[in-house]
């Protein structure tokens, strides 16, 4: 049998659906998110849940944690949500503002007054443009060490922060989303409460919401043995293969927490609730209205506009807030709509084209159901989606196949011998990469937490290199003279050192 039929029986047998609402536009949401797992053979695990007023109405469970293990997802499991904390942080900075301990016209100065700032204005950045997306900054060594190489302690981060530098796509107050905001608001929080920001995040937000089983820390999780799950991607081993970049605590750097899909509804209820949950006003309603308030217009369509925390837009012509995240075996979105309060969660341990596309079917008939569509009609509003869905997995599949064959096949375009390139490429900030030959005659590279295979580029002393699985970044190599002398990925040079 093919492997995408095994997997699709995999998925088809072993569903666990969960649901606390019999009504059948629900059971239709249940019908609707198996059968594009099953036809898409996607295994790996996907948490539904949709929300009314101050309730969860309906939760559905597919999929596994672990497929190898054949372990199921279910309401105890643990997802990293992603960039989907924003929305958290955003209402953590605004609860700071509340009891006056920052402001949103605090300059990025004056949030580290001892630091000098040789490459941008720091007396112009606001928090609000941090929050907003509008700091015209950019520091990509601080994007790469908090999120993905884990190479940064105390003193490199505030390093890194003062060498900052102007982005070359956007000026002060124009939108261009990044982490790098949300990064140096997390590093203040070190700084002003003299802990971790995530222990800052948990006393003000998680623990007065309830979130019980949620945190920024990944040795928590494992601690107190929360159900987590492996991280898988379409792109690799058509979504069966556990992808071996994990999240540490070190990687987990002010967008990141993990959080069951429960404890996740309980953030979005007390968000559209204004910070009422279980009947008790446990955060100041103020806060929750200034947070959704659209600070910044983008270029329109579904998502037309971003706040603090939560991007804009509209969905079967109702106001909504939504946010989604991703990173290697992990998608996240989560959304409500303020006027009507119904929100939705949708959580996966895999990232990448299946796992979006399945974000928007899954709010489509959730929100329809929600909206008082019957089971045909929710069913109407997906089907396209599910039938596009379908034929551009069966093509983004024979497309990888060809590429990595076309991949496997192709020579290097290499100015010097190979020996030439191997060696250690060090950066101030950024850390160091070592660059070995394997038996396959390619390179490897090892940098912080992160490890890849140098496949050939598109140009002489190019490689592309798979540091994110499935996902491909040219690297160059800078050849001076008889030798190689550094290299240059995503735009920051590190220099060769032996």
């Amino acid at each position: 049998m093919p492997l995408r039929s095994i997997a699709a029986a995999a998925i088809f047998s072993l569903l666990t659906v969960i649901s606390g609402c019999t009504t059948s536009a629900f059971t239709s949401v249940d019908n609707i998110v198996s059968e594009a797992k099953t036809r898409t053979g996607m295994s790996s695990g996907t948490a539904v849940i949709a929300i009314r007023d101050d309730e969860i109405v309906y939760e559905g469970y597919f999929g596994y944690a672990d497929i190898d293990a054949q372990r199921k997802v279910d309401a105890d499991t643990v997802f990293y949500i992603a960039s989907t904390t924003k929305a958290v942080m955003g209402l953590a900075v605004l609860l700071a503002e509340k009891r006056d301990e920052v402001s949103r016209e605090t300059t990025v100065q004056e949030l580290f007054p001892s630091l000098q700032f040789p490459n941008v204005d720091a007396g112009t950045v606001t928090v609000h443009h941090l929050l907003t997306h509008t700091s015209g900054m950019d520091n990509e060594p601080l994007t790469w060490a908090m999120s993905y190489t884990g190479l940064h302690d105390a003193a490199s981060r505030l390093d890194m922060i003062a060498s900052s530098y102007p982005s070359a796509a956007a000026k002060l107050g124009e939108f261009e989303y990044s982490n790098i905001g949300y990064n140096i608001m997390a590093v203040w929080m070190d700084e002003n409460y003299g802990v971790d920001w995530r222990d800052t995040i948990k006393s003000t937000v998680l623990t007065p919401l309830g979130m019980n089983h949620a945190s920024g820390y990944i040795s928590e999780g494992v601690q107190k043995s929360w159900a987590t799950t492996e991280p898988y991607s379409y792109k690799v081993g058509r979504g069966q293969t556990p992808l071996y970049l994990r999240k540490s605590d070190l990687t987990m750097y002010s967008v990141g927490l993990i959080a069951t899909a429960r404890d996740t509804a309980r953030f979005v209820m007390a968000t559209m609730n204004d910070g009422l949950i279980d009947g008790e006003q446990v955060l100041p309603a103020e806060v929750f209205q200034t947070q959704r308030a659209t600070q910044i217009e983008t270029d329109g369509g579904y998502f037309d506009g971003y706040a603090y925390g939560w991007m804009t837009g509209e969905k079967f012509d109702r106001r909504l807030r939504l946010h989604t995240g991703g990173f290697s075996g992990a998608t996240a979105s989560i959304s409500y709509m303020p006027d009507e309060k119904l929100g939705v969660i949708v959580l996966h341990n895999e990232n990448g084209l299946k796992a979006n596309w399945l974000n928007g079917i899954a709010e489509d008939a959730v929100y329809s159901a929600l909206l008082g569509e019957t089971d045909e009609e929710v069913d109407a509003v997906v089907r396209g989606d599910i039938e596009k869905l379908v034929a551009s997995a069966a093509k983004a599949h024979d497309r990888l196949e060809r590429e990595a064959e076309q991949r496997l096949a192709a020579d290097f375009s290499l100015t010097l011998d190979r020996t030439e390139y191997l060696g250690a490429y060090t950066h101030q900030y950024a850390g160091l990469i070592e660059v070995s030959v394997g038996d396959s005659g390619r390179f490897n590279l090892n940098w912080g937490a992160l490890r890849a295979t140098g496949y050939p580029g598109d140009a002489t002393d190019h490689i592309d290199v798979n540091f994110r699985p499935g996902s491909y970044d040219a690297l160059e190599f800078v050849v001076d003279g008889e030798g190689v002398t550094g290299l240059v990925f995503n735009g920051v040079e590190f220099t060769k050192t032996r």
